[in-house]
């Protein structure tokens, strides 16, 4: 469930079959690879949700975050699967927001306050693919060690919401 203050961009789901990691070593991998990338202004931390009601387990989940564009990452076993996702979100938050709620005024706040562009729609792009691309590697690496089959074409591609 999204937040109110965040607007879904893309997701993303995959598997593993029969790694030996947990959730914990997974976030690491996937950090020391976004790193390598090089992009600059990444930054990394963990945090933990309910699987559900207000009795439900914890779950330790990376986020992702350059600038208001965030990954929230999930892992986590079940059987012998290692489940992978990911929710990119862009944070809405503000006074803007809010009057942007109001109809009519809403239009010409949206449209004068933060309009999308070519760069802001490259840049979340470009951000997207190369978390996306370096997830997907760490997925192939521990496949590939573990004797499992890489994810197949039609499973790689992200899910993009609806943008702006």
């Amino acid at each position: 469930m999204v937040a109110n203050d965040q607007q879904l961009l893309a997701r993303w789901s995959g598997s593993i079959t029969d790694p030996a990691l947990s959730p914990m070593e997974f976030y690491d991998i996937v950090e020391h690879k976004i790193t390598e990338s090089g992009i600059h202004g990444i930054s990394f931390s963990t945090f933990t949700r309910r699987e559900g009601g207000c009795f439900s387990p914890f779950r330790i989940y990376l986020r992702i975050r350059l600038d208001e564009f965030f990954f929230d990452v999930c892992a986590f076993v079940s059987g012998r699967s290692f489940v992978v996702s990911y929710w990119l979100h862009i944070d809405c938050f503000g006074i803007v927001d809010l009057l942007a709620e109001i109809p009519g005024i809403g239009f010409l706040i949206e449209n004068t306050s933060r309009p999308a562009t070519y760069y802001s729609i490259d840049f979340v792009e470009h951000f997207q693919r190369e978390v996306h691309k370096a997830i997907l590697q760490v997925v192939d690496e521990l496949s590939e060690i573990s004797g499992g089959e890489r994810l197949p074409p039609e499973a790689r591609p992200p899910i993009w919401e609806q943008l702006w």
